[in-house]
Formats: structure tokens, sequence, C-alpha cells
């Protein structure tokens, strides 16, 4: 008897000493599952410019005025202005490129200032383009910038000149 309670005694030791090492009963069946991961990389958005903006020549009188290029390039004066010339009227015109079918948005600035050698300047502002704002199946899609001329009465003569910034971005 006293030999049967070391024997047990030192099974349930051997035991704690397996499991205590790392060892593991079994308990019966285990499973695993595997997930996939995945990825898609697309190609990034750009803007170039295909052309300038020109409003043509204005003539400007004793009352201020704009003129107003639309998007298709043809120019209107109001008020004061009045449009001259208009044979080198264009809207500025770009190129978006990217992931085809992708959506993206055009920022336009709010206002931006022509400046002409001897210190005068002008604004832009009301800026406008005609994108629809989805690449077409070969990815790319051409849209025009158009915008206001902010002409001061009695404007000084010059030619003036200033940049803007089209970004685009995908949502």
């Amino acid at each position: 008897m006293k030999l049967q309670k070391i024997v047990k005694v030192a099974g349930v030791t051997a035991v704690l000493l397996f499991v205590g090492q790392g060892g593991a009963i079994a308990m019966g069946p285990s499973d695993n599952a595997n997930a996939n991961a995945n990825a898609r990389i697309i190609k990034p958005v750009r803007v170039t410019t295909q052309a300038d903006m020109d409003f043509g020549d204005v003539l400007t009188s004793a009352a201020s005025g704009t003129v107003v290029l639309a998007t298709d390039g043809s120019v209107s004066g109001n008020g004061g202005a009045y449009v001259f010339d208009n044979t080198n009227a264009q809207a500025a015109a770009f190129r978006v490129t990217g992931e085809r079918f992708e959506a993206y948005n055009v920022t336009l600035p709010t206002s931006v200032t022509l400046t002409e050698v001897g210190g005068g300047s002008m604004s832009l502002t009301s800026f406008s383009h005609n994108s629809l704002g989805v690449l077409a199946n070969n990815g790319q899609e051409d849209f025009n910038v158009g915008a206001t001329l902010n002409v001061s009465a009695d404007q000084a003569q010059g030619d003036y000149t200033g940049s803007f910034t089209v970004s685009v971005d995908y949502p």
C-alpha cells in the first residue's frame, strides 16, 4: 500500500513536471484557419498644363469692369472693360492622368494677381473648370479653366502676367 502511494505521488509529480516544462496533455482536436492579404497599387493622379490662359486684348474706360473667359475660350466684356481683340483668347487647358475610371477632384485658386512692369495689377477671380472628374478608359481626361479678369477704371496700359496652380487628387 505504501508502494502504491509512492507510485501515485511519483506519477502525479511526473505529470506536473511534464506540463511545467512546456509539455501538453492532449485535450481533443484543434483547428486552424488561414486568411489572404491583398493590396492594389494604382497609378498616381497627375496634372500637366497643355495651354496657358489668355484674355486677348482688352480696352478700358473711366469705369471699372470685368472680362469673363469661359472654359470654351469665349470672352465677354462687362461694365467698363471691352474685348478689343479676342484672336488669342483661350482658356487654360490641362490633362489629368492616372488610374482608368477613377474619380478625382480639381482644386482651383480663389484669386490670383496679374502684374505688369510699371507696377499695375489686376486680379483674376471666379475660376471655373469643365472637368467631368472621372478618368476615361485610357486613364486620362482633358479639361479647361476659365476665370474673370477684374479691370480697374482707366487701368494702366501694359502686358499683365501671373500664374496660378491647379491641383488634382483622388477623393
